[in-house]
């Protein structure tokens, strides 16, 4: 039987099922989900709802990636895990950062790197890399202080230029007596050290710990003394050994009568005397001499007619070898150059022909200066004015000279003959542009020296520390007088005080003519108080006689016999001035009564005044009238007082005169008429 697919039950069971769900039916959770959501991926990530932490960003999901934003991209409850970077406070700038100063960020925060590797975060010149500088500090950060600053220097006591390998000395400066190479295996003696010449003084000359090598002979023992050796018997050494000869060939050491060169004059005696293997008639070298008459019967060049020649060999068998032969020939000997000083180099101007070096002779002909051992081609060049090592050149001149034996120069750029201390270079001889001194201050100005004169510029010209008037030694007559304001009114009294710059209470005036009282100065305001406040040379200058009041009893009441008889006033005054004043006068000339004033009328230098005959109780008329005016006037200490005076009214006859007094002058009436005075008075 065959099964077909029951597609109409199940199109049926999904129709049912979606028609249980209605919009209507939906419910939201406490998260804001709605029922519907959970079952939904809002923003196409693949999550639903109830995996997604946030439907809304596709880039949130259980599966994206954690990266650093401050976002759960992976939705598992942590925020940048895992991807935050750690960060180290660079605080000096210099691209390192503190190892103990961290913080963890997805970017970088202010001043901070990526690397702790600062050893010192306070110095942006310390960091990985950076150059070793010679000051203390560990500038590279490998933990080694001034490892490239600090120079290895050994001393030198002789002055050889190789230095005692026991005196090292690390510094960044060279010592006074420091070179930088050592091996120097005797620094008391400057002729030994490692690039001298090995000379037969059993002595290590050159420092490498042989004696004498290079330089040791053959020597023979000599056991009879008679001056040859047995050939069997050798040493080796520089120095003749005790017991030995240079010269090697006795047949019989043990006996003085064998050894070359031995007579052998009995022809009939058997024994090889001359130890040259032939003895009686026989004649083994064939050149026709006997061996009793031969002095080597091995060797046909040498027989009684050879020539002595330079061949360290007694050629014609007369008992003298090369030179100590008077016959020898001397065209076969060498040429040998005097050696005075005995320091292994001869002098070319110096020679003699010889087989051998004659005593004080030697091969080398290079010695500059045969007198002076130390001066020779194997020399160094030091700073002496002699050319040590023979190359034609002396001291700055060789370029091989050693300049540790030399001075120390300082630039003197100014040339005032004084050096900056921080210029300097090594040389024998003074260079063109440096001195021996240090002590300049200031090696662009040629007038600034330790041998100046301290002056007034505020430069301490003498450079020795003071500088205007901190130096004693300034010189004064380039100060500035200043004078002495004592009463602290910037004006200076007549005392004065030299000085490069302003001292405490000077000023630069001398014009205060009291300098005890601060109110008194050119300036101040002249006051009439006797005193030349102004220093001007004046006294209370501009206070003139024009000062005038009027002072004066009027009647109380017209007439009414009060005896009003006279009137006063101040006429002028001025400072210093004595006081003028004026008195009204009048006179009955009939009875020589004064009367009585009647009225009195004033201007500002101006009075009238009318009088009645009466002293007292009178008519009380009018009688007479005077009116009187003046004017006043100050010059060079005189007061000038003008006075015009009138009669202006007239009732009672000639007998009645009327006027003024003035201080220190006569009374002055009149019965009619006017007329002018002026009076004189003195002001101290």
């Amino acid at each position: 039987m065959t099964l077909q697919p029951a597609r109409p039950l199940v199109l049926l069971t999904l129709l049912s099922m979606s028609s249980c769900r209605s919009p209507t039916d939906a419910k939201t959770d406490t998260f804001g989900l709605s029922s519907d959501d959970y079952f939904e991926d809002g923003d196409g990530d693949g999550f639903s709802g109830s995996e997604d932490c946030n439907d809304d960003d596709a880039s949130q999901s259980p599966a994206a990636m954690e990266i650093c934003d401050g976002i759960d991209n992976d939705c598992d409850g942590a925020i940048d895990e895992d991807v935050l970077d750690t960060w180290f406070l660079d605080l000096d700038g210099d691209g390192f950062g503190d190892p103990t100063e961290l913080t963890e960020s997805c970017a970088a925060p202010p001043d901070h790197v990526t690397n702790a590797e600062d050893c010192n975060d306070q110095d942006a010149l310390a960091y990985p890399g950076a150059p070793e500088s010679c000051d203390g500090i560990d500038n590279d950060c490998d933990g080694d202080i001034d490892e490239d600053g600090v120079e290895v220097w050994f001393l030198d006591h002789d002055g050889d230029g190789f230095g005692d390998s026991g005196s090292r000395v690390e510094d960044c400066e060279r010592p006074a007596t420091g070179v930088a190479v050592d091996g120097d295996c005797d620094d008391d003696d400057s002729a030994v050290h490692p690039d001298a010449t090995e000379v037969c003084n059993e002595r290590d000359d050159d420092c490498d710990d042989e004696i004498d090598e290079g330089l040791a002979v053959t020597w023979y023992r000599d056991g009879d003394g008679d001056g040859w050796g047995d050939v069997t018997s050798t040493t080796e050494a520089c120095i003749e050994p005790a017991g030995h000869t240079a010269d090697g060939g006795d047949c019989d050491d043990s006996d003085t009568a064998y050894h070359p060169g031995a007579p052998e004059t009995d022809c009939t005696d058997p024994h090889d005397y001359n130890c040259d293997g032939s003895v009686a008639y026989a004649d083994a070298d064939g050149d026709g001499w006997a061996a009793c008459t031969d002095c080597d019967d091995s060797e046909a060049a040498v027989n009684p007619d050879a020539t002595e020649v330079c061949n360290s060999i007694d050629d014609d068998c007369d008992g003298d070898i090369d030179d100590a032969d008077s016959s020898v020939d001397l065209t076969t000997a060498g040429e040998w150059y005097g050696d005075v000083d005995g320091d292994g180099y001869g002098n070319a101007s110096d020679t003699t022909t010889a087989c051998g070096a004659p005593t004080g002779f030697v091969g080398d002909d290079t010695d500059c200066d045969d007198g002076s051992a130390s001066v020779n081609p194997g020399e160094t060049e030091v700073c002496n004015s002699i050319d040590d090592d023979c190359d034609g050149d002396i001291d700055d001149a060789d370029s091989s000279v050693d300049l540790t034996t030399g001075a120390t120069w300082y630039a003197d750029a100014d040339r005032d003959g004084y050096g900056d201390a921080a210029s300097t270079s090594l040389a024998c001889d003074e260079p063109s542009g440096a001195v021996s001194d240090d002590t300049d201050c200031d090696d662009g100005d040629s007038a600034v020296h330790p041998n100046a004169t301290e002056v007034c510029n505020s430069i301490d010209d003498d450079c020795d520390g003071d500088i205007d008037d901190d130096d004693s030694s300034v010189d004064l007559t380039t100060a500035t007088s200043w004078y002495t304001d004592g009463d602290g009114d910037g004006y200076g009294g007549s005392t004065t005080t030299l000085a490069c710059s302003q001292p405490s209470s000077t000023t630069a005036t001398s014009t205060d003519c009291d300098d005890t009282d601060s109110a008194v100065h050119p300036g101040a305001t002249e006051d009439c108080d006797g005193v030349d406040t102004d220093c001007d040379g004046s006294i209370d200058e501009g206070y003139s006689a024009v000062s005038s009041s009027i002072s004066t009893a009027s009647p109380t009441s017209s007439c009414n016999g009060s005896s009003n008889q006279s009137v006063s006033f101040t006429a002028a005054s001025a400072c210093g001035c004595p006081t003028v004043t004026m008195t009204g006068s009048f006179v009955d000339n009939s009875d020589g009564s004064s009367g009585q004033v009647t009225s009195v009328s004033t201007g500002s230098s101006s009075m009238t005044i009318e009088w009645d005959d009466a002293p007292s109780g009178g008519d009380c008329d009018l009688d007479i009238a005077s009116s009187i005016s003046w004017s006043a006037s100050y010059s060079a200490g005189t007061m000038s007082v003008t006075v015009s005076d009138s009669i202006t009214g007239y009732d009672a006859g000639n007998s009645l005169s009327a006027g003024y007094s003035i201080t220190s002058y006569s009374t002055v009436r009149r019965s009619s008429g006017s007329g002018s005075s002026t009076y004189t008075y003195s002001c101290p």
